[in-house]
C-alpha cells in the first residue's frame, strides 16, 4: 500500500492504483519487488535444501561403505540431512525466512563443528563463514548477517584459543 492524499487526509491506496510518473512510480514497484525478491528466496531455500541433502546423504553412504566403523563420522550429515529436512517443511508450509534461518544455524553448527574436529582455524571448513554471512544477508537480512558474522568472530577466537591452550 502506499499513502495517497485524498479528500483533505491520507489514505491507503494498494500500489498498483497509484499512477505511473507522478513520482510514485519507484513505491508502485515496490510491492512487486517485494513479491520477486520472496519468490527468489523460496527457490533458493529449496535449491538448497535438496542439495544439502541429496549431498549429505551421499557422503553418509560413502561412508558407510568405506568407513563402517567409524560411526561418529556419520553424526554431521546425518544432523544436515535433519536441518534440510526441516528447511523443506519450513518451504512446504511457506516459511521461508523460518527456513533459510534454519538452513543459515545448521551450516554455521555444522562448520563450526567441523572446524574443531578436523583442525580449528587452520579447518578448511572455516572459509565457509563468509558464505554463510553473506547468504544471510542478502535472503534474511543485514541484523542476521551481523549476527553470523559476530558468531564466526567468536568461534574463531575460540578455535584459536583452544588451539594455543592444547585443547583441540
Amino acid at each position: 500500500y502506499i499513502v495517497s492524499p485524498g479528500r483533505g487526509c491520507f489514505k491507503r491506496v494498494p500500489a498498483r492504483l497509484v499512477p505511473a510518473g507522478n513520482g510514485d512510480t519507484m513505491q508502485a514497484l515496490q510491492p512487486n519487488d517485494d513479491r520477486l525478491a520472496e519468490k527468489h528466496a523460496a527457490a533458493f531455500l529449496l535449491m538448497a535444501a535438496l542439495s544439502l541433502a541429496a549431498g549429505s546423504v551421499i557422503y553418509l553412504l560413502i561412508l558407510w561403505v568405506a568407513v563402517p566403523d567409524q560411526a561418529a563420522r556419520m553424526a554431521g550429515p546425518t544432523a544436515l540431512v535433519l536441518v534440510s529436512a526441516f528447511a523443506l517443511v519450513c518451504h512446504r508450509r511457506r516459511r521461508v525466512r523460518l527456513g533459510l534461518l534454519t538452513l543459515g544455524i545448521g551450516l554455521w553448527l555444522e562448520i563450526t563443528l567441523m572446524a574443531t574436529i578436523t583442525g580449528g582455524i587452520k579447518a578448511p571448513a572455516i572459509y565457509l563463514y563468509p558464505l554463510i554471512i553473506l547468504m544471510a544477508g542478502w535472503l534474511i537480512g543485514r541484523r542476521m548477517a551481523m549476527a553470523f558474522a559476530f558468531m564466526s568472530v567468536l568461534a574463531c577466537v575460540a578455535l584459536t584459543l583452544a588451539e594455543s591452550a592444547s585443547l583441540i
